[in-house]
């Protein structure tokens, strides 16, 4: 059975310009980079957020609005949470680097 995470890939994104294009979404409609840090390893380039809530309930309800989101782009990132945080970290296994489909989950993180 396919995983589905080809689907609506493009080529890969150059961490510098993965940066560029979310600050011109977060420029343009006021959302988009929301913490979002691009990291580079020697293996790959990957993107990463951390939020903090009050509370525990806070967590669950941003991790559902994680995997709603996950589920409709069909992709689906390591998600991490203690009482009042949450990590999200997000890239394409299939390009082993960042493409299109991780610049539209960072950006329906809203």
């Amino acid at each position: 059975m396919s995983c589905g995470c080809t689907k609506g890939l493009k080529e890969l994104i150059e961490p510098d310009k993965f940066k560029s294009a979310l600050e011109r979404l977060k420029l343009n409609y006021g959302y988009g980079n929301r913490g979002w840090k691009v990291v580079n390893t020697d293996k790959n380039s990957y993107i990463t957020t951390q939020r903090e809530f009050d509370d525990y309930a806070g967590v669950k309800q941003f991790v559902d609005k994680v995997v709603g989101v996950a589920n409709k782009l069909d992709h689906h990132p390591t998600i991490a949470f203690t009482y009042n945080k949450v990590k999200i970290t997000i890239h394409s296994h299939s390009h082993n680097g960042l493409t299109t489909k991780d610049l539209r989950f960072a950006a329906a993180l809203k």
